[in-house]
């Protein structure tokens, strides 16, 4: 075997599950990986988060591991409408949208996994590839919040495309959810006109 935690870190990824190594490694023994990866663990050259998952260090992407613990998922509602300034309140928990319902605590951090019909989940449009994980756009995290909660709270609405959004939401098929999304659209019109008064 070639020096395996060198060619982790030249693979340019921060987390690892135990399928990307026996795929890089190319050692198809998985009791010989097995104890391999617990040999680069003792001696902390390796960090196992959890079952089948691994980090080259402590310095990983949190966002990177969200992404693999089950897949498919990616990153959306609440911690992609927190970064782009849709909502204010601070969610320190990183969501996503994954074919099940799980929280699940790795390394202090809290990751909360949203179960929505596969076919919806599955659908790249307004998913970006990013540093080695999938996350939504603030239009389709927008949707999808909605979607998961009929009577969320938005503090600003300002940086939505909201013809954008509406292109999207064919994703769902879901008229109520369209309908919801027209009443969030109306009332930011209207408080823009307000200003305007």
């Amino acid at each position: 075997m070639l020096d395996l935690i060198t060619q982790l870190y030249s693979y340019g990824h921060s987390v690892f599950s135990f399928k990307d190594i026996t795929i890089l490694s190319g050692v198809q023994e998985a009791d010989l990986l097995a104890k391999r990866l617990y040999y680069y663990c003792k001696q902390g050259q390796l960090t196992q988060l959890r079952r089948g998952l691994y980090a080259l260090n402590k310095n990983y992407d949190k966002k990177e591991l969200a992404c693999k613990i089950y897949k498919p998922s990616y990153i959306s509602t609440f911690t992609v409408l927190t970064q782009t300034g849709v909502v204010f309140q601070y969610h320190p928990e990183i969501n996503l949208i994954s074919y099940l319902r799980r929280e699940i605590t790795i390394d202090g951090q809290i990751y909360k996994l949203h179960k929505i019909n596969s076919e919806i989940s599955t659908n790249p449009q307004g998913i970006i590839q990013k540093n080695n994980y999938a996350i939504a756009s603030t239009e389709r995290a927008l949707l999808d919040t909605i979607y998961l909660i009929p009577n969320a709270y938005f503090d600003n609405l300002d940086p939505i495309d909201w013809e954008k959004c509406f292109e999207l939401s064919e994703i769902y098929q879901n008229k109520s959810l369209v309908k919801r999304l027209n009443q969030y659209y109306k009332h930011h019109m209207s408080s823009i006109a307000f200003e305007w008064i």
